[in-house]
């Protein structure tokens, strides 16, 4: 007698995935540029799969606005359901097979595991629109290659043979990268293929415009108000810590913090002002893969500490990493765009601690999350300063853009615009070109802003973007006041003098956490009314706090169903 003993249910998407060069991609017939970062474990206490805490990363991950995510070969498999979101979103997935930086016993028992593990993956995953590519783990030949900085003969097998076997017989459709990263003279040259370039710590033959980065990292500590969960304030801001770098001969601490036989390794030898005490709760590599802190102002307290380095991160993704989007110098404008995919070392941590996230392990958001989400817009303006000041325009939309571009230089001493201009523009789908210099307004006093608005006829903003041309530790702000109206889960915000990196968030008694705003930490001029819709709150009815960085002054306003 026949007996039905098992079903699946699955769910499809049809789209047309062509690979059409070095790591460039094409989804129906459409060239495409690939912006994402690194998915980690989301949870590292039971290891079990969290469809709750899934559901609400990926309403994260969603919002950010990125289009391909890696699933990291150093972790866990994430659930079907998260595919099922990427399905449904048009997000993609550069999947890694499951190994990490380190040599693999290769012997005919270990490679059919191997094998099979892989074999497993791809038929589970592989109706999946969602997926873009399979890759043979994290850092696999990279280790193998510069780890010992020689070629040993041995733990080639499995992502060369193995993993590419089971992908070429279950998928053979997909491509499948040998390694993350891989390509060019070594794995990690940027010049072509994956690259993990580590700019940090290498300089290579190629750094503004890498062919495909699948990790660039930054580090950042999420908001204090998450570090206090899981770190007492003597751990966050240790009693006698300063927080300033000197010659180690100068240091009043040398003989603590500077050791004479000390050999080179990564993590150690960029003199960084992290306390002691942080070392407990983050990697190893915080301080070498810290952005510029010394272009801002040393800390004095746990607050303008959190601040400098979330605020470096921020600086490190205008400055840094929108000229790898654009593309290109400014002057070849008008050549193809080199960079076809760049994804940040990582979006969300796996435990209470702090690395690179931008997703902390409480689901906040900080600082480096809404400049991410800023930098990665499909339209975005960017400032260059070279030599002109020049503005550009990328276009990664599937439609042309055309409307009136104006651009501003504002006075934070005198409060008020000292000039400004004018332009029509338009830009083709996956154009990036340089609209206009700032020549009508020069010379441009260092301590303005500057800011450009590119409006479509009938008024609606399509890309904002403001700018210093001078380092942040060097400029004075002013103690502006903000005002705050309240309307169905949206916020108009408007200042009277400039308000630098404005926080918005909530009052006591656990109404601090659970908010997710469309924007956060931003800039604000005098003449603008800035929008911002509430994505996420914790309760019905609670208290809105809105404050710029260096302000002293704080606006209230009481948050309620309508």
């Amino acid at each position: 007698m026949d007996q039905l003993v098992d079903t699946q249910n699955k769910t499809l998407g049809l789209r047309l995935l062509e690979k059409t060069g070095d790591m460039r991609f094409r989804v129906n017939r459409m060239e495409i540029k690939l912006w994402g970062g690194n998915l980690v474990p989301i949870d590292g206490w039971t290891h079990r799969w969290d469809k709750q805490r899934s559901t609400k990363l990926f309403h994260r991950l969603d919002d950010l606005g990125c289009n391909l995510y890696r699933l990291w070969g150093g972790g866990m498999p994430y659930g079907d359901d998260f595919y099922e979101d990427c399905d449904r979103s048009g997000i993609m997935i550069y999947q890694d097979f499951y190994l990490n930086w380190s040599y693999y016993l290769d012997g005919e028992k270990e490679r059919e595991l191997f094998y099979q593990e892989a074999l497993h993956t791809v038929r589970r995953l592989k109706h999946h629109a969602s997926i873009l590519l399979w890759s043979g783990g994290n850092e696999t030949l990279m280790h193998h290659q510069e780890n010992a900085y020689e070629r040993p003969e041995l733990s080639y097998a499995p992502f060369m043979e193995d993993f590419a076997r089971a992908a070429q017989e279950a998928d053979p459709d997909r491509f499948y990268l040998l390694s993350s990263p891989s390509g060019g003279n070594y794995p990690s040259d940027p010049g072509e293929g994956d690259g993990h370039p580590l700019y940090y710590t290498y300089r290579h033959a190629v750094e503004k415009y890498p062919v495909f980065v699948s990790e660039s990292a930054r580090t950042s500590t999420g908001p204090l108000r998450s570090l206090k969960r899981f770190m007492n304030e003597d751990e966050i801001w240790p009693k006698g810590y300063i927080n300033q770098v000197t010659y180690p001969s100068a240091h009043p601490n040398k003989e603590k913090y500077f050791k004479a036989d000390e050999k080179f390794f990564i993590p150690l030898w960029k003199r960084v002002p992290i306390p002691d005490t942080w070392k407990k709760w983050s990697a190893g590599f915080f301080a070498g893969e810290s952005a510029a802190v010394e272009r801002f102002y040393e800390a004095h307290d746990a607050a303008s500490l959190v601040y400098r380095y979330n605020a470096a991160y921020a600086d490190f993704m205008r400055t840094y990493s929108e000229g790898v989007l654009r593309g290109k110098p400014y002057f070849d404008s008008e050549s193809r765009r080199t960079p076809n995919g760049y994804l940040l070392w990582k979006v969300n941590d796996t435990w209470p601690q702090f690395y690179c996230s931008l997703i902390d392990y409480f689901m906040e958001t900080y600082i480096p999350y809404y400049q991410v989400k800023r930098s990665f817009a499909p339209i975005l303006l960017s400032f260059e300063d070279d030599n002109h000041l020049l503005l550009w325009g990328v276009n990664d939309t599937a439609h042309e853009v055309c409307g009136t571009l104006r651009v501003v230089g504002f006075s934070m001493a005198n409060n008020r615009i000292m000039g400004e201009f004018t332009v029509p523009v338009s830009l083709r789908a996956g154009e990036s070109r340089v609209l206009t210099d700032l020549d009508p307004i020069c010379p441009v006093i260092r301590e303005w802003v500057l800011y450009a608005s590119l409006t479509t006829s009938d008024g609606h903003e399509l890309a904002r973007k403001d700018a210093f041309i001078e380092l942040e530790r060097y400029l004075t702000f002013p103690e502006a006041k903000l005002s705050l109206e309240w309307h169905d889960d949206t916020i108009i915000v408007q200042t009277d003098r400039f308000a630098h990196c404005v926080e918005l968030g909530g009052g006591v008694d656990g109404q601090e956490f659970g908010w997710l705003f469309d924007d956060n930490y931003f800039n604000i001029l005098p003449f603008e009314k800035r929008v911002i819709h509430v994505l996420e709150r914790p309760s019905d009815s609670c208290i809105l706090h809105a404050k710029a960085h260096y302000s002293p002054y704080e606006t209230t306003v009481s948050v309620k169903n309508d």
